[in-house]
């Protein structure tokens, strides 16, 4: 492309040459601590992820996946105030993290926001790691509504998303897995 000029030769060299990217030694570390605290919630010792997630943060305060993490595990521990928190401080790290404005979503929801819950919910439904969940959520605000139809709708498609069956799609056409 370079001999016939559709590039210059900076691009070509671009091209040629990758840029290598170096990972800093203490992001590294975070993030290996964080695939840690990943792999104890997995195996189901809460107590020792959450432990992990809070290391994770004292010693690398802007990886915003550990907040998150950790504002699960609070959340589901019935914390919502500390699991508020979380999210927003994962929101100011990475104010686009899907998992971050999920987890304000669902602290909305339970504390009387619901509309402002909804939006933010709706426009995460294509995200594929977590359009299960939203799309539960939505089912809940719904049903507390009394949308009783639309309530199951979307339950119905986090189930699809769960559970796919062959060639099955939620109703709003993204693809189930």
């Amino acid at each position: 492309r370079f001999l016939v000029g559709e590039i210059d030769e900076q691009t070509m060299n671009e091209q040629i040459k990758p840029a290598l990217h170096r990972i800093e030694p203490d992001v590294a570390a975070a993030w290996r601590m964080y695939n840690l605290g990943v792999r104890l919630q997995a195996e189901g010792k809460m107590d020792e992820a959450a432990s992990i997630f809070e290391k994770t943060i004292e010693q690398h305060p802007s990886l915003a996946e550990a907040h998150c993490a950790l504002g699960f595990l609070r959340f589901a521990a019935a914390d919502p105030n500390r699991a508020a928190e979380l999210f927003q401080a994962a929101l100011k790290h990475n104010p686009s993290l899907p998992q971050a404005q999920l987890g304000r979503a669902m602290i909305l929801a339970r504390t009387g926001n619901e509309r402002e819950a909804e939006q933010i919910l709706l426009a995460l439904v294509g995200h594929t790691s977590i359009a299960a969940r939203a799309r539960y959520e939505l089912g809940r605000i719904y049903a507390a509504r009394g949308e009783s139809q639309k309530a199951l709708t979307f339950f119905q498609d986090a189930l699809a998303l769960v559970f796919p069956e062959p060639g099955s799609r939620p109703r709003d056409g993204t693809p189930a897995h």
